[in-house]
């Protein structure tokens, strides 16, 4: 089915308080993979958008809903009976002016574009930043300031508690603001990189000792790796129930070693010198032995 949407209206405030540019609108990468969301939600992909355009200052889209799947067969019959009319953009705003006293997104990139219930709420435009993860519209604020004026400072009030948590001393500006965010931002990325690197050791250590102690093959480590690290504590629960595999030369080794035990008595073991070679190599023989021995 095919319906003709309007995802934004060039120049029209959004539920946020600003305004989108459409000329300074890149589609490009949008345009490779115009994916329809439903209420920005990326795991419901419910369809694709169509002869993407602008026509009198309006982004306009065809739907094409996907009627195999079943999110998108439900959006779609409300779509058609009228009931679902809403559209939300996902945007990157790389450039935000103060053009006649309104914030305006001079330049932005189109990411994904949704069908939701409520186009007024809250959601009317999603934010992302540069690293495609949604984002406020405080932050888009604080990182492009208006008046093509970079180190403009503006006043901020901010509480005790989150001066403290930022470690802000002295003058709070935007840009002081902006700094202590993206130190924290940078020791979260880095606390979250060594926790993501333990987490890979612990795996690794759990399927090398599974391999070792022949619980799973040498051709099955892959495999294992893959599904430890979507659930550690679920393949960890399975390979502790696992028994490992001796080798056969192992085994005919050992009860090599213990044939020269066989048949002899504590004291004709303490004649030839074995009662340490036994209770070595065959501890559970020797503590028979010391029983029987001392009655003990």
């Amino acid at each position: 089915m095919s319906n003709t949407f309007t995802l934004s209206k060039g120049g029209s405030r959004n539920s946020h308080g600003f305004s989108i540019d459409l000329e300074g609108m890149n589609l490009e990468r949008f345009k490779k993979n115009p994916v329809m969301l439903y209420n920005h939600d990326r795991e419901r992909v419910i369809g694709c958008w169509t002869n993407l355009r602008i026509e009198n200052n309006c982004l306009l889209a065809d739907a094409d809903i996907d009627l195999e799947d079943a999110v998108g067969k439900e959006v779609a019959r409300k779509v058609e009976k009228g009931y679902l009319k809403g559209c939300s953009l996902g945007i990157y705003v790389k450039r935000m002016d103060e053009i006649d006293g309104d914030a305006v997104a001079t330049e932005s990139e189109l990411l994904e574009a949704s069908i939701v219930a409520v186009p007024s709420d809250a959601d009317a435009v999603r934010l992302y930043d540069e690293n495609n993860k949604p984002t406020t519209y405080e932050q888009v604020r604080l990182m492009y300031n208006f008046n093509n004026q970079p180190n403009m400072k503006q006043n901020i009030e901010l509480t005790a508690a989150t001066l403290q948590a930022l470690s802000i001393e002295g003058e709070v500006t935007a840009e002081a603001v902006e700094s202590a965010v993206s130190k924290k931002n940078t020791r979260i990325a880095e606390l979250e990189a060594k926790i993501a690197s333990m987490k890979e050791a612990k795996v690794v250590e759990l399927i090398d000792k599974a391999v070792a102690e022949k619980k799973i093959g040498a051709d099955e480590k892959e495999t294992y790796l893959s599904l430890a690290k979507k659930d550690f504590d679920g393949v960890s629960k399975i390979l502790s129930k696992m028994k490992g595999v001796t080798a056969i030369a192992s085994q005919l080794e050992a009860k090599g070693a213990a044939s020269k035990f066989e048949g002899k008595s504590w004291d004709e073991l303490d004649r030839e010198g074995l009662l340490a070679s036994l209770k070595a190599e065959v501890p559970e023989k020797y503590a028979e032995l010391y029983k029987q021995k001392f009655n003990i």
